[in-house]
């Protein structure tokens, strides 16, 4: 080999090396833009995530309050009266609809139905005062469900 064939071999490897040196710098540069991106995204995910738990105690904390709220602030009341000419001629199973209703918290008691049905479970206390003509005998019964 001649000292042109050798200069000739080093020019040709010398325009390689600098191709391959320009290919790996271009994927240096690629590589720590990726990493920026990659950099970025880990960011933004672990704000998402930081939101996301916020967001998520937040709605855990009204669940808690409006479980609590209605155990503790549900009020169930009803007073209602009936006149005497409105209490005749009643069917069996027939609901009372009483014609003056005083208190409804709750709005338990369906004034139009007449039928009251339990927002919660718990103990309801129902009391009745009925005034007849002596002599007259009345049936009445508080039915639950459908049960008699």
């Amino acid at each position: 080999m001649t000292s042109d064939d050798i200069e000739r071999t080093l020019s040709a490897l010398a325009e390689k090396n600098e191709a391959l040196e320009y290919g790996l710098n271009t994927l240096r540069n690629e590589l720590e833009l990726e990493r920026q991106h990659n950099e970025r995204l880990r960011n933004e995910m672990m704000s998402m995530a930081d939101q996301l738990k916020k967001h998520v105690t937040l709605v855990n904390s009204m669940n808690m309050s409006s479980i609590k709220r209605q155990l503790t602030d549900v009020t169930v009341a009803f007073t209602a009266t009936i006149r005497p000419p409105n209490l005749t001629g009643l069917n069996s199973g027939q609901p009372i609809i009483f014609d003056r209703v005083i208190t409804n918290s709750g709005t338990a008691y369906d004034s139009g139905t007449g039928i009251f049905t339990a927002p919660v479970r718990g103990y309801y206390v129902f009391h009745m005062d009925i005034l007849m003509e002596p002599g007259e005998n009345e049936y009445l019964q508080f039915v639950k469900g459908m049960e008699y």
